[in-house]
């Protein structure tokens, strides 16, 4: 049974479905997809368990100077993002899902976004880590990649949700959990 749940975003723009806002190149449009993915798995995961989440949106400096860009500073960005996660906030508790968000941005805490969302879940005693992935195939879970990271150092079980726009096996599967 879960009742903390820890959901790593990696990017709220089009989690939103907000497209009006600047055109996102195909790299970011994946992370929109995957970050909307994420956050439907894991309503789907706290609905029966009664669980709380905790949106978690862990930005790294590249994020941030493309956000800086395209909204004028690093002040409307923060702005922008903040109105997001209270957005997607809404929306889940709209889902009858208990939750509240924090916003990591790197020049507050050090640490790479894996060792963050790790960090965290053990001081907020998350009992399962949601995160999401690009990879096609789930032999590539290394320690080099955000997913690959929580899964090896995650203080808890992890739950990797994998983007329904790669297929992983002939069954379709798009998901995986980790102890």
């Amino acid at each position: 049974m879960y009742t903390n749940i820890l959901v790593a975003l990696s990017s709220i723009q089009i989690a939103l479905s907000d497209h009006n806002i600047f055109e996102p190149n195909q790299t970011e449009r994946e992370s929109f997809r995957v970050s909307r993915e994420v956050l439907d798995e894991a309503i789907a995961l706290a609905k029966p368990f009664k669980a709380n989440l905790t949106l978690l949106h862990v930005l790294t400096e590249k994020e941030i100077q493309d956000g800086i860009r395209k909204f004028g500073s690093k002040e409307k960005f923060e702005q922008e993002c903040q109105r997001r996660l209270k957005l997607l906030e809404d929306e889940v508790r709209g889902a009858g899902v208990e939750v509240d968000f924090d916003q990591i941005f790197p020049k507050l805490v050090s640490g790479k976004p894996g060792e963050i969302i790790c960090n965290h879940a053990r001081l907020w005693k998350n009992d399962l880590i949601v995160v999401g992935r690009r990879e096609r195939h789930f032999h590539l879970l290394g320690p080099g990649g955000v997913s690959g990271y929580v899964i090896y150092h995650a203080p808890c079980t992890t739950f990797v949700v994998n983007s329904k726009a790669s297929s992983i096996s002939p069954e379709g599967a798009n998901s995986v959990v980790v102890h």
